[in-house]
């Protein structure tokens, strides 16, 4: 694995940067053997390192052999290199990548509200999103409200729900009255979640449980009451997972985005 893949996706920690830069070259290594090699590279404590490696191992991105080393994750490798193959081919290289990391689904939702509200947006630019189910808009803030309508108030947003359910519509009137316009169930598809905003795109990794939580309480629920509310706020806003957002400034993928999606909506 070519550690030039993996770089641009890292979130911004030295450390853990130079944990799987170390890992790509040595297949795997004791505790004592990794903090020796990043000694080398970087002054830290031996505790500083078993700290880093621990999160790294509750993040799956290491795991530990029955040799009480560590190695990277092949599961978590192989979906860092598609992610990079798939920014890689959208994006050219002036432009900006980042990656935020989010350990709960409301962590998330407040912290891509505040992305999107505070990415520019001179030319008042429509903003599209494309999600397989809404994002559930439940348990924010007033403040995290209040960003959403001032957000919402200054640009112009269309949503697509791929999969077509009954909860997904209900989700739907709620956004509209938000003043989203959105389609729910489409043959429009993407590898993942998005929303795009001004030459700013925020895509979104979930990981396969908080996923399959969605594809059973989307499914499972007819309407909005207060049991499909209850089930998100258990099971999905407050429940510890993993979930990052990619973010790339660029004015060529953006375009292409939006324009792929505003065809949608001329469909209608």
């Amino acid at each position: 694995m070519e550690t030039g893949k993996i770089a641009p996706l890292l979130e911004t920690n030295s450390t853990k940067s130079l944990i799987i830069q170390i890992l790509s070259e040595n297949q795997s290594l004791s505790l004592k053997e990794l903090h020796a090699k990043l000694q080398k590279q970087k002054q830290l404590s031996y505790q500083a390192t078993h700290k880093a490696v621990t999160e790294m191992v509750n993040e799956k991105i290491l795991i530990k052999t029955m040799k009480t080393k560590y190695e990277i994750n092949k599961d978590w490798a192989h979906q860092l290199e598609e992610l990079a193959k798939l920014v890689q081919k959208n994006t050219n290289e002036k432009d900006i990548v980042k990656v935020y990391n989010y350990d709960t689904f409301g962590e998330f939702v407040s912290a891509i509200i505040r992305l999107v509200h505070d990415a520019p947006n001179p030319e008042k630019l429509p903003g599209v999103c494309i999600t397989k189910h809404a994002w559930p808009p439940i348990g924010l803030s007033k403040q995290d409200y209040e960003l959403l309508h001032e957000l919402l108030a200054q640009t112009k947003y269309h949503d697509i729900s791929t999969k077509d359910t009954p909860l997904g519509k209900a989700f739907a009137k709620t956004l509209e009255k938000m003043g989203k316009k959105v389609i729910v169930g489409s043959k429009l598809t993407s590898p993942l979640d998005f929303i795009c905003t001004g030459n700013d795109v925020f895509e979104v990794v979930f990981d396969d449980s908080i996923q399959k939580e969605l594809d059973r309480i989307f499914n499972q629920h007819k309407t909005l009451d207060e049991n499909a509310i209850n089930d998100v706020l258990q099971n999905i806003i407050t429940k510890p997972t993993q979930i990052k957002i990619i973010h790339t400034n660029s004015e060529k993928y953006a375009k292409n985005l939006r324009e792929k999606i505003m065809k949608e909506f001329e469909k209608q």
